[in-house]
């Protein structure tokens, strides 16, 4: 199981605009990495600009089929699913 810790860092979900205030990883998150919605259930990218400036961006149609063939990745959303019937 892997070790994750908790970091502040504010993005918006760019599929519903949720704020989220928290990311949990094994590091801080760098461009490229996968962040998931608990609002809507969505996937984002993270493009980081400026220590001040974070964000989430959709992801692009590659990035989105990558995503949905990780085995973790599914598993993240169908627990949520579960979780959010």
């Amino acid at each position: 199981m892997k070790t994750l810790k908790t970091f502040r860092l504010w993005t918006l979900c760019p599929h519903c605009g949720r704020r989220n205030e928290l990311h949990d990883g094994e590091a801080q998150p760098v461009n490229g990495d996968v962040s998931f919605c608990i609002k809507c259930g969505q996937f984002g990218i993270y493009d980081l600009g400026s220590a001040r400036e974070s964000r989430l961006r959709l992801p692009s149609l590659q990035e989105a089929e990558e995503v949905m063939a990780d085995a973790y990745f599914r598993e993240i959303r169908q627990t949520w699913l579960d979780l959010s019937i």
